[in-house]
């Protein structure tokens, strides 16, 4: 049976965005424990606050074919949410497939995150997604589209990245050396072509393309909201960069919407093309247990 993908739009009561979203924040981790839910994410739209989004994925239709939803949290939050949101201004339900709504269809928000175990972060890079370097110094930010990385430990949890001198981030990254490598799904793909058709010279990425900056915790650099996961790094070995442009980070801090198994990542295959991050096959069982 296909999975089941539930999308549904709120919009809260005036002066009642930050509780809408406090309310539907509680729902995450009572609902990713719900056997059978593959992924419940929450974003809050850029243009409209008040709009908060809420895509669920199901393994399969609970019985009675309601997809989950039996959770007493759900219903103690369902039973007041008159208070904070008017209603659900859009809904859908449909099974899990290659056909996705066009990138105009979807909101523009921001990704509700969770701090995450920094040796698991191979389980987002390992595969070699694009992901989106963001960068400061001196007052100056920038993004750069890069796809050419790779992880060299796990504890702690080293990256590799080889930025070309003429890309305008390498000299923000080499002076401050710190960046945060932003992981982007597949309603990004024109934001990502946008930023790597671009220059930072010319113009502020975050604001022509319309992405949003946060502070970072441990590191000078912004996160990118929009994103799945942010990894925050600081440049632990430069030995490689003027020779190679090999520079290798130690990531410092995570923070990740939810888990990797169901991220549409998207992987450059040349020519314009990309392929998008699909179906997870296990072969767990098979596996030494120090190869895992």
């Amino acid at each position: 049976m296909p999975n089941l993908t539930v999308v549904a739009v709120f919009r809260a009561r005036p002066g009642k965005a930050e509780a809408l979203g406090e309310g539907l924040l509680a729902l995450v981790d009572p609902t990713r424990r719900e056997a059978g839910n593959l992924r419940y994410e929450i974003g809050q739209s850029i243009d409209e606050p008040e709009a908060w989004l809420v895509q669920e994925i199901w393994r399969e239709p609970a019985p009675g074919g309601r997809c989950g939803r039996r959770l007493p949290d759900l219903h103690r939050w369902r039973s007041g949410m008159g208070q904070v949101a008017q209603r659900a201004i859009q809904a859908a339900g449909r099974p899990s497939g290659p056909a996705k709504p066009s990138l105009e269809t979807r909101p523009s928000m921001t990704q509700a995150k969770h701090d995450y175990p920094l040796d698991q972060t191979r389980r987002f890079l390992e595969t070699g997604p694009i992901v989106l370097i963001s960068s400061a110094y001196e007052g100056e930010t920038n993004i750069m589209t890069l796809g050419w990385h790779m992880m060299l430990g796990f504890a702690p949890a080293l990256v590799g990245t080889y930025i070309w001198t003429g890309n305008h981030s390498y000299d923000l990254i080499r002076q401050s050396g710190e960046c945060v490598i932003n992981l982007p799904t597949v309603d990004l793909l024109d934001a990502v072509v946008a930023v790597g058709n671009s220059t930072g010279g010319r113009s502020d990425k975050f604001e022509s393309i319309g992405l949003t900056p946060v502070p970072a915790q441990r590191v000078g650099a912004p996160l990118i909201a929009e994103c799945y996961a942010n990894f925050e790094c600081r440049l632990i070995d430069d030995s490689q960069v003027d020779r190679r442009g090999l520079f290798i980070w130690e990531v410092v801090k995570a923070h990740v919407a939810g888990e990797p198994d169901a991220v549409e990542t998207l992987h450059y295959r040349g020519e314009g093309l990309f392929m998008v991050a699909g179906r997870t096959v296990s072969r767990r069982e098979r596996f030494k247990p120090q190869n895992l």
